[in-house]
């Protein structure tokens, strides 16, 4: 489902006070109490003080106003907290994070990528050696992670999937897929297709449940592993499609050469590797998140990704893009 309003929840997210003001009305459960109704200010479950302090930054905020004595939410605020509270919590969490690691490490975030990663508390939270495992310890961990990747993929999957060049009837190999977003948006526009995801046993685990009920769940299969290993599921005669989408930018270029060559040799003739990746924050003509920022000194070019893709051997065939706060840009090439 689209979300009501796209471009408020990314512009929510790029201000410190409003990121503050998100983090301390999820984290009291103000906020989605006030999504339903408004509320009196001493219904809030806070002090008079802390519920005033509240209030008052929602109000500087534009977000709420007092009506009648009540704390009332605007109502395009509202809709957004009731059909995307949960993720729009765990999105304001993360950027909090990233503003802090910014702010604190400018200098290394600038010039020097090895010492950001080491300095950074961002790259802590992406725990993939946890997600090897799938004990219930394992999945409470990794599902902090999980989650934040899943409300990134629910608003960004359905515009996307418009132009991941797929086609109805075929099998697809989703690489790094996580929760299965993606794959979801692309089982409910294509009715006779199907996606295997391929992720880390506590992401398959986390994902498996995450589908349940959802358009397509009986075409989704999730296949636990190591992409940067031989050893991926194969169908006979090859996939028709390999696609990774939010996946390579985690890795160096060798790593991300090293994933490209083993789709290239996963598809059948006439199959497809498409990546679709954001591009670099330099090329962005809009202002860019704190939480797209701090991934800054990863993200490539899409002419990086069309060169890769040739020097696998493939015919890279087209390139697209899509703003989805920030450009999206999607490459793909055939199997010779």
């Amino acid at each position: 489902m689209t979300p009501p309003d796209a471009d408020l929840e990314d512009r929510l997210l790029r201000d410190p006070v409003t990121v503050l003001t998100l983090r301390l009305g999820f984290r009291f459960g103000v906020l989605p109490r006030l999504a339903e109704r408004p509320l009196p200010l001493a219904d809030l479950n806070l002090s008079p003080q802390a519920g005033a302090r509240l209030m008052a930054l929602l109000r500087q905020q534009g977000l709420a106003e007092d009506r009648d004595g009540t704390c009332a939410l605007e109502p395009a605020f509202a809709s957004l907290v009731q059909d995307r509270g949960a993720s729009l919590a765990a999105r304001a969490e993360f950027a909090a994070q990233a503003m802090a690691d910014l702010l604190t490490n400018p200098a290394t975030w600038l010039t020097d990528r090895n010492a950001f990663v080491a300095q950074a508390d961002t790259f802590g939270f992406f725990d993939y050696a946890r997600a090897t495992q799938t004990k219930a310890a394992a999945l409470e961990d990794s599902a902090r992670w999980v989650r934040y990747v899943t409300a990134l993929s629910e608003r960004e999957s359905v515009a996307l999937a418009p132009h991941i060049p797929v086609e109805d009837g075929t099998a697809v190999l989703e690489v790094g897929g996580n929760t299965g977003e993606m794959a979801l948006a692309l089982l409910a526009r294509y009715p006779t297709l199907s996606v295997t995801v391929f992720d880390l046993p506590a992401v398959c685990r986390l994902g498996a449940r995450h589908a349940q009920g959802r358009t397509g769940q009986d075409r989704l299969k999730f296949v636990p592993g190591d992409a940067h290993k031989g050893t991926w599921p194969y169908l006979d005669g090859g996939w028709d499609t390999v696609l990774f989408k939010s996946v390579l930018h985690d890795w160096s270029d060798t790593a991300a050469r090293a994933m490209l060559n083993l789709a290239a040799g996963a598809v059948r003739a006439g199959g497809r590797v498409i990546v679709c990746e954001r591009g670099r924050c330099e090329d962005e003509p809009n202002a860019v998140s704190a939480s797209d920022l701090v991934f800054a000194p990863f993200y490539r070019s899409p002419d990086w990704y069309a060169a890769q893709l040739g020097d696998v051997g493939l015919r890279v065939g087209h390139r697209t893009s899509s703003e989805i706060g920030m450009q999206f840009h999607i490459v793909w090439a055939e199997c010779q």
